[in-house]
């Protein structure tokens, strides 16, 4: 038995400008039983974020058009 039986899957959105780093996860998360959407960049995960509701927000703090946290703070808003 692997535990798996009662996990609800989680909604991920999955923030990350290194695509290896970011695949790697998903992956991982993906194995895990959850469904994981990927943005490389801040303006691409605003434009998913409008999109669809995640019960998730993994982000690399530092990305090349803003921060983790200033993403985070827009999508509570």
């Amino acid at each position: 038995m692997s535990g798996m039986e009662n996990q609800i899957p989680a909604q991920i959105l999955l923030i990350d400008d290194h695509e290896a780093t970011r695949e790697t996860l998903s992956e991982e998360l993906e194995d895990s039983g959850h469904i994981v959407s990927q943005a490389e960049n801040f303006a691409s995960a605003l434009r998913i974020l409008k999109e669809k509701e995640f019960d998730l927000i993994l982000s690399d703090l530092v990305l090349p058009d803003g921060t983790g946290m200033d993403l985070i703070a827009q999508a509570r808003a």
